[in-house]
């Protein structure tokens, strides 16, 4: 049986595919997709969101403080993916 994309929820579609997610600050919602792509296996940067240090200790989340740090992660990440 096929499934097209137009039957999956965007949601899902959004966070089962991309190379890198970039969190910024929110609520369980973000919390949920944060652990939802951390189990798809998508790479995680954290944008100066303590709350979600839950997370810390997983090797595919890197918080960072600053735009710079996150755009320095992302490079790495898809260097290594090469």
């Amino acid at each position: 049986m096929a499934i097209s994309m137009s039957q999956i929820p965007f949601h899902d579609q959004v966070l089962l595919h991309p190379d890198v997610i970039v969190a910024l600050e929110g609520a369980f919602g973000t919390i949920s997709e944060i652990a939802i792509a951390i189990k798809a296996e998508t790479p995680v940067i954290s944008l100066s969101c303590p709350q979600y240090d839950i997370f810390k200790t997983d090797p595919l989340f890197f918080p960072v403080e600053t735009v710079t740090e996150a755009i320095q992660v992302i490079q790495e990440i898809l260097r290594k993916k090469r």
